[in-house]
């Protein structure tokens, strides 16, 4: 698969800078599917998804209005693996058949695409993408980040615990951006990675990193 005509998966850990790198990629011209975006579409009141949750987890985690409330549940999933695997059974494969309509219209439009999974490598979903790519960070930057979007200790403690460490993300992506610099050195390096993906064939840099 060519990078450039069949989909990349974006990841990383939280905090790292996926939306940012999203945004520069969108900027170089191609398409990006966020499946954050997508989950919660998919939770939408009436949707499938949101009245098997509704079986599973109960009233407790619904408005009035039926619509889902997503930090109590998420308070739940990531206190408890069982609830969290229960969770993910119920949305994943809605959310990747989102996905997948998606990188498809992209395709056909002759347009590259992007789809940005956080949980990329947890999923076992690398053979579904010509090139992955991993945004990481320092874990000062990275907390810094979290505690700005006003997550606390715990919440951050327990959403970094649900993921792979950065260290085993980075090691299994194709290419890594490392986004502890200004948003110029992060667009350099979407710059860097355009250039590699659009190469027949595609190249790879040394350690499979593109920082500078």
């Amino acid at each position: 698969m060519n990078p450039m005509h069949s989909p990349i998966g974006l990841t990383g850990g939280p905090g790292c800078g996926k939306s940012a790198a999203a945004t520069c990629l969108a900027d170089a011209g191609f398409d990006i599917i966020d499946t954050d975006a997508l989950a919660r579409e998919a939770v939408e009141p009436g949707r499938r998804a949101t009245r098997a949750i509704l079986r599973d987890f109960g009233a407790r985690f619904f408005d009035p209005d039926g619509r889902l409330r997503r930090d109590d549940l998420a308070r739940l999933v990531f206190a408890d693996d069982a609830a969290r695997e229960r969770l993910n059974a119920i949305v994943h494969p809605v959310i990747r058949a989102m996905w997948k309509s998606a990188a498809r219209r992209s395709a056909e439009a002759g347009r590259p695409c992007a789809v940005v999974i956080p949980l990329l490598f947890e999923s076992s979903l690398e053979k579904e993408f010509a090139a992955t790519v991993c945004v990481g960070c320092s874990p000062q930057t990275q907390q810094g980040r979290l505690l700005a979007r006003g997550w606390d200790d715990t919440m951050i403690r327990m959403r970094v615990a649900a993921q792979l460490p950065l260290e085993e993300k980075c090691r299994r992506a194709t290419y890594v951006i490392w986004n502890d610099g200004p948003i110029d050195l992060l667009r350099d390096q979407i710059a860097t990675l355009v250039r590699l993906l659009a190469s027949d064939p595609p190249k790879k840099l040394g350690l499979q990193n593109i920082a500078t």
